[in-house]
């Protein structure tokens, strides 16, 4: 995995913009049969009551500002204890690394 330091300006902008509780990163350049295009990931944990495709569509305009190879995904902050987990979700947690908790 890269320095995290290729992340940080656009960590902050989503941490100080959006209601999220912790923000996790992972990377997927040899993964193509995940069917993600972009090879860099945030998944962003929303706080309670928070929706979470409202914050997702947000988050994404503002990477779009930044960066082109940089995607986020939204989801509740109990998706982390869900069960079964939604893929995004499970990559994030099991190959990723969380950038930023509140």
């Amino acid at each position: 995995m890269k320095s995290l330091s290729h992340i940080a300006e656009s960590v902050a902008a989503l941490s100080d913009e959006l209601p999220v509780e912790d923000i996790w990163y992972f990377e997927t350049s040899g993964a193509h049969e995940c069917g993600m295009t972009k090879p860099f990931h945030l998944v962003l944990f929303v706080r309670q009551g928070a929706e979470a495709h409202t914050v997702e569509v947000r988050a994404n305009e503002i990477l779009l500002r930044q960066r082109a190879d940089l995607t986020a995904h939204a989801f509740p902050h109990a998706a982390v204890y869900q069960t079964p987990r939604p893929l995004v979700v499970k990559m994030a947690l099991s190959v990723g690394e969380c950038v930023y908790q509140r």
